[in-house]
């Protein structure tokens, strides 16, 4: 089962008018969307991921690199680490 959850259903209604196997309720944002006043409950900062100096494929596994072979020659415990958004995003 597929549930999606929207605050406007009509939005939808062309992508799924032909479809009949999609169950859709309107439900609460809040749940999804985390006020701008309000910390996350999640980390910021991935602890296995770093960035590196370079302009491109900044993000490096700790695991696998403790150092840029590519460009600027970053060590890993003098960089900070990845963002989890950014993590995330090339997944």
């Amino acid at each position: 089962m597929i549930e999606l959850v929207t605050d406007n259903l009509e939005i939808l209604d062309d992508l799924l008018h032909d479809l009949t196997y999609f169950y859709l309720r309107a439900g609460e944002t809040k749940k999804f969307f985390i006020p701008p006043n309000e910390e996350p409950d999640f980390p910021e900062f991935h602890e296995d991921f770093w960035d590196c100096e370079c302009e491109d494929d900044f993000i490096h596994h700790k695991r696998f690199q403790n150092f840029c072979s590519k460009c600027c020659g970053a060590i890993e415990e003098e960089q900070p680490d990845s963002l989890v958004s950014e993590v995330m995003a090339l997944r």
